[in-house]
């Protein structure tokens, strides 16, 4: 029985099953495609490698991995996405995109299913697509890998676990505090 994952900015997502690594939780779309739980698209092999256990499931995520940008020629005839006028995406049909699943099923992965992901996300949150400006999708994109992260508060650099940032933290160097030298220290006076 697919597990419903209702999220604001993604819609529905349904799996298949889901795995848990730490912070890192990867499931399978019925669509077809991996995905984080947050919605985002799995875009590296080691995503997979180190959330999903070695075996029959690990086997068929690489072998999707390998394969997720080569058009396919199946028999079932996918449904298309085109984009309007205004820069929304609708199916070829003229119905609407219900969530970022039916993105995932339709489009490969790469620059233009991350466009459709911001689009909806925007549509979503009823952000007309003039307003959103890059600072604003740098801004969403760094909060959806901080959830699904741990990021270093002194440089950016994001961690997979709390450890990793712990040990990472530990690489920058002591912050030397301020101390006042006063006048009788040698300090010139103005």
């Amino acid at each position: 029985m697919p597990q419903l994952i209702k999220r604001s900015a993604f819609g529905d997502l349904n799996f298949i099953r889901t795995w848990v690594n730490g912070n890192m939780h990867i499931g399978n779309l019925v669509e077809g495609g991996y995905a984080h739980l947050g919605g985002m698209p799995v875009t590296m092999k080691s995503e997979l490698e180190d959330t999903i256990p070695k075996g029959k499931f690990l086997d068929e995520a690489l072998l999707w991995f390998a394969n997720k940008d080569k058009v396919k020629t199946s028999k079932e005839k996918k449904k298309r996405i085109m984009v309007e006028s205004d820069g929304s995406y609708v199916f070829e049909d003229g119905s609407p995109i219900m969530g970022v699943g039916d993105l995932f099923s339709s489009m490969p992965i790469g620059p233009a299913l991350d466009a459709a992901v911001v689009w909806f996300v925007a549509k979503a949150k009823g952000i007309s697509q003039d307003k959103v400006t890059e600072k604003e999708l740098n801004m969403a994109k760094m909060k959806e890998i901080s959830e699904a992260n741990y990021m270093c508060n002194i440089c950016g650099k994001v961690c997979k676990t709390a450890v990793a940032l712990s040990g990472h933290k530990r690489s920058h160097p002591a912050p030397v505090p301020d101390v006042p030298v006063t006048a009788s220290e040698g300090a010139i006076a103005a």
